[in-house]
């Protein structure tokens, strides 16, 4: 039975000519509560037995005026006193709920007592709870008292939660159990039920031994999580109507309309905070998320809390203890990995900004207390494994560089990187997202703006060695250039092996997350060189998948690795063709051996036609020179870097393309010299050498 169900039986609820204001209502302000403070004292005034003569009525109306007195911002003890010389409200009354008016320690709104409109944190936003306490929708019972077993103190650090009527109720929840309102046992576990305790709490909020009861339940709540005043309310409010959050329907959020995982990651991440949605695959969110210094604060809390495992049963005990074991959180590898990888996050989460954020979205009730739990979740989670970590370091030195120190230092510098380039490096990953859309106007010879931004970034750091030009591909900057000349590369049907193996020789370079995991790994890697008793393992510290490297993709996407064939050679001449510089080699003569062969009754091997084929015993008996005729390569002219007639070079051409690719096959020049000696290195893959 529902409260409208209630007031419309006449059993109880406001009476006749009284409004009852909701929490939804607009117009509950300064007017509405005077009128009803005028219309409540001329009915104290007014003879009762001839308003209402009924004794049931006078008792409706005892209830519904303690309930407006205990809520009126101003004047609520002259009307109260006036009240008492009237005897409309008793000073004693161990069995009814209008005691309450006058003992409970928070006689006004407890979450909000300046009477300002909270919504979601924000002072000046909708009010997402209920202001006025409505009068009790059921008769009075018989609480017990709360023992004095069941308080709750408030942890260090908490702040300590008061009795108080309830703030949260509406006019839609289901009433609880009179029978199990008398039953101390059933109340002991409704203190662990939220669900239980905001509905036991709106249908007799004046009681005082309702109101123990559901501070110790919230002190609880805010025991374990922290929860500040406004906030507690407002998620208590979603709890009376919502018991155990689980996929909520109705979610704002949808990646089905999005054609960019970044997006789509977004989306499926805010899903999963605000309406307990599955976020799919998680490797692939936190990949498509890593992009810039700051994520949205919902996204950070989204990926922290499936990251941390926050989600687990294992998070979810430590916090109710209070306590995450060192010992116990040395044996969770990937969460230790996923720890260093958030660690500006964790550092920077504001509650604040989580607040603010979400209340530019259209959220009803659920979804806002469901991102409340999942927030202070987080918060909580992250201090307790902060506290591990420091009674870690006690006992390996090391521990607080390599989680904490070392990853956030890694995040600040790559922050720093991108700031100075941000241009270069919002186009690289732009590169990104056009080819996910498969945008083939704007891709059309991408590869040559791609190729120039590499070129021109390694040569303005005056590289002096092929050593210096891989540390540049190996770098956050030249890796994500090199990326996205990849994906331009591939879109256009030019794979090149060697921009996929200078890719595949460094450690994954994304955004600073990664970044501060590659440091995090780092700084476990000589802490262990330093301690074979050093707890952690470097190849447990980079949890990020390797498959999203646009290397392994494209292996996917060709089914089987491609072979790859060679041009190299002393430059007989060169000519321009458009962007191409087409370069024709000298013929080279080689030397090949001569061998006599002699076969054996061994059985080699069973050829593809059913026949065997045995194995020979050769001997070499001379040499004979062959002249070897070295394909024409085509190379991109801002790759040509020392290319010219004399000069020898290596280069290397695909020599299986992708499916429909059309043009020159692109050679790629790995490494330039000035002669065919060999010993004066001119440029690597396309980038000069300083002399």
């Amino acid at each position: 039975m529902k409260w409208r169900n209630i007031h419309q039986a006449g059993s109880v609820g406001p009476p006749v000519g009284v409004q009852n204001v909701s929490a939804a209502d607009p117009r509950k302000d300064d007017t509405v509560m005077e009128v009803q403070r005028t219309h409540m004292s001329s009915l104290i005034h007014a003879p009762w037995s001839a308003v209402l003569p009924s004794s049931a009525a006078r008792m409706h109306a005892t209830t519904l005026v303690a309930a407006l007195l205990v809520l009126a911002p101003t004047g609520g003890c002259s009307l109260m006193e006036k009240a008492k010389s009237a005897g409309i409200v008793q000073s004693s009354n161990p069995r009814g709920d209008t005691t309450g008016a006058s003992t409970s320690k928070s006689p006004v709104n407890s979450v909000n007592p300046s009477g300002a409109d909270t919504s979601f944190g924000d002072p000046t936003g909708r009010p997402p709870v209920a202001d006025i306490v409505p009068g009790p929708v059921a008769p009075p019972v018989n609480v017990p008292p709360l023992p004095d077993n069941k308080r709750v103190t408030a942890r260090a650090g908490a702040r300590t939660v008061e009795a108080h009527a309830p703030t949260w109720c509406n006019a839609e929840f289901e009433p609880y159990r009179e029978a199990d309102a008398k039953n101390v046992n059933t109340l002991t576990r409704a203190l662990d039920d939220l669900s239980a305790i905001a509905r036991f709490a709106c249908t007799w909020p004046l009681n005082p031994n309702q109101q123990q009861w559901t501070a110790a339940a919230l002190q609880k709540v805010v025991n374990q999580l922290g929860m500040g005043q406004a906030q507690l309310s407002s998620y208590m409010q979603a709890k009376l109507n919502w018991g155990n959050f689980v996929q909520l329907e109705n979610c704002p959020f949808t990646a089905n309309d999005m054609d960019v995982p970044s997006d789509q990651a977004r989306a499926r991440v805010r899903a999963a905070v605000y309406c307990n949605a599955r976020i799919g695959d998680f490797k692939e969110a936190l990949w498509n998320s890593d992009r810039k210094p700051d994520l949205e604060p919902s996204v950070a809390v989204g990926l922290m809390y499936l990251g941390l495992e926050v989600n687990g049963g294992s998070a979810k005990s430590k916090i109710k203890k209070g306590v995450v074991e060192p010992a116990w959180l040395l044996t969770r590898k990937e969460l230790l990995a996923h720890y260093a990888f958030f660690r500006y996050d964790i550092e920077h989460l504001d509650e604040d900004s989580f607040l603010a954020e979400s209340n530019t979205f259209d959220l009803d009730d659920l979804h806002r207390g469901l991102a409340l739990e999942h927030f202070y979740e987080v918060k909580r989670y992250t201090e307790l494994l902060k506290e591990a970590f420091t009674s870690l370091e006690a006992s390996y030195p090391g521990i607080g560089n390599a989680i904490n120190d070392a990853p956030l230092a890694a995040h600040q510098q790559w922050a720093q990187v991108y700031s100075d380039n941000k241009q270069m490096l919002d186009q690289a990953l732009q590169t990104e997202v056009l080819v996910e859309r498969g945008d083939a106007a704007a891709l059309r010879g991408c590869e040559i703006e791609r190729s120039k931004a590499w070129q021109d970034y390694a040569a303005s750091q005056n590289p002096t060695s092929k050593d210096d030009v891989l540390a540049l591909a190996a770098s956050p900057i030249g890796y994500l250039l090199l990326t996205s000349l990849f994906h331009c590369e591939n879109f256009n049907g030019n794979v090149v092996h060697e921009v996929n193996g200078l890719l595949s020789m460094s450690a994954i370079q994304r955004g600073p997350r990664t970044a501060a995991q590659n440091a995090s790994t780092l700084a476990v890697l000589v802490a262990k060189k330093e301690n074979r008793r050093f707890p952690l393992s470097p190849q447990f510290m980079f949890s990020m998948d390797y498959r999203q490297q646009p290397v392994y993709k494209v292996k996917l996407d060709y089914g089987s690795r491609p072979r790859w064939g060679g041009n190299s050679g002393t430059v007989k001449s060169t000519r321009e063709d458009g962007d191409h510089l087409e370069v024709v080699f000298n013929k080279e003569i080689v030397e090949i051996p001569i061998l006599q062969c002699t076969e054996t009754n061994k059985i080699d091997r069973i050829n593809a036609d059913g026949t065997l084929k045995y194995r020979e015993n050769c001997t070499q008996t001379g040499t004979r020179e062959v002249e070897v005729n070295i394909p024409t390569a085509h190379i991109l002219k801002v790759r040509a870097a020392g290319i010219r007639p004399g000069a020898f070079v290596i280069a290397s051409t695909a020599s299986v393309r992708p499916p429909g690719a059309t043009g020159p096959n692109h050679a790629y020049p790995m490494e330039v010299y000035q002669d065919e000696s060999q010993g004066q290195l001119r440029a690597v893959f396309g980038v000069p050498i300083a002399r």
